[in-house]
């Protein structure tokens, strides 16, 4: 995860877009030279979150994706943005569960009479 770091911040600090690991500047024109998009890994290293993190932001839609063939992208300008405010605890909305997952009616659910062993016929 370190090495990942490093990476993507020795891509910015040689495209120009920041330098001695400082926040990039509004707008310049080093930023043309950027990265557009950043895979989910590098995304997650550039934040210092976990993917998992990543994920969730990108499926409660904090951050913007983009996909392209089989790959995901988040946009650098989205990462940008979205580490210039403070964000809240994120929690997904859990639904609660319907019904019971292996498909049994209610009915069923009911205690039913302990069987009765078979009786002979000897008495």
């Amino acid at each position: 995860m370190q090495e990942e770091i490093k990476n993507v911040l020795v891509r910015l600090a040689s495209a120009g877009v920041i330098a001695n690991n400082t926040v990039p500047k509004e707008k310049s024109m080093s930023d043309e030279l950027a990265p557009l998009l950043l895979t989910r890994k590098q995304s997650a290293a550039l934040l210092g979150i976990s993917i998992r993190t990543l994920d969730t932001l990108l499926a409660t839609k904090l951050l913007p994706k983009r996909l392209i063939g089989g790959r995901c992208l988040v946009p650098y300008v989205a990462l940008r943005t979205f580490s210039r405010h403070d964000h809240p605890l994120i929690r997904p909305e859990r639904k609660p569960p319907q019904g019971d997952p292996r498909g049994r009616k209610d009915e069923s659910r009911k205690i039913s009479k302990p069987r009765q062993p078979p009786q002979t016929g000897t008495e």
